[in-house]
């Protein structure tokens, strides 16, 4: 991860090489950044200024991906597509690793449900989108066919 200023041409590194951020992982007051380590999936806390190394942040389950920072900028939105039927958004803080279930969701029609892609939430946690993938079809009964 670098930080390149609109009147520089020059980038300073923000991470040891081998990081990426998420969207949406800036921290509210803008003076840091979550990001994933490539290599085994653990997620760090970096400045915004850089040349200082991560603080790693509470552990999270297999499969739960970060979505965004709370408006209170002391926790963090995760959101995990626990099986085919059900997908869970909590609240994670970034200090204890607290988590508190924020929403626990399945569609109404779940056949077909092949499972979920994304979801999004809003800072103040009020507004939560989500998408998820079916595969339907059908199915014919043909009688009397030589």
């Amino acid at each position: 991860m670098y930080l390149q200023m609109l009147d520089s041409t020059e980038a300073h590194p923000l991470t040891p090489d081998g990081y990426f951020a998420p969207k949406g992982m800036i921290s509210p007051d803008a003076k840091s950044f979550a990001a994933v380590r490539v290599s085994d999936g653990r997620r760090f806390l970096f400045p915004i200024t850089g040349g200082e190394s991560g603080k790693e942040l509470p552990a999270l389950e297999p499969g739960e991906r970060l979505i965004r920072w709370a408006a209170d900028g002391h926790s963090f939105f995760t959101y995990q597509a626990a099986d085919r039927k059900t997908a869970i958004i909590s609240r994670v803080d970034a200090t204890s690793g607290k988590r508190e279930v924020v929403k626990e969701w399945m569609p109404a029609d779940r056949a077909g449900v092949t499972g979920y892609d994304s979801a999004g939430i809003s800072a103040d946690g009020k507004t939560i989108v989500y998408s998820y993938n079916r595969a339907l079809g059908d199915v014919y009964l043909v009688d009397g066919l030589k």
